[in-house]
């Protein structure tokens, strides 16, 4: 499963204050057997450097071309773990991502 963050710069566990969620589904799902894949959205590593061109970034340039690329990743492993891949997405991505 990979998870896939809303709007804003978020770490891989999608930090808020305290509360750490997706560190907490993908513990979750993997003691299920469930793998899961997190990552830090761009914004967040490289916010500094793409400060200067936030008008010509948009919703797929911060959100969705991550999501594909973690998809891709999946992919290009163990046939095993990708047989029911699936993406969990919160906020603003859930709004922009595929039926």
């Amino acid at each position: 499963m990979v998870l896939v963050h809303g709007s804003g710069p978020q770490d891989r566990d999608e930090t808020i204050g305290p509360n750490k969620p997706f560190r907490d589904l993908a513990w979750g799902l993997a003691s299920q057997g469930i793998a899961v894949l997190r990552y830090d959205k761009r914004t967040k590593v490289h916010g500094a450097m793409m400060a200067g061109a936030v008008e010509q970034f948009t919703v797929k340039e911060e959100t969705i071309d991550d999501a594909l690329a973690a998809v891709a990743l999946l992919r290009g492993t163990d046939g095993s773990i990708t047989k029911n891949l699936s993406c969990s997405v919160t906020a603003s991505a859930g709004c922009l991502s595929p039926e």
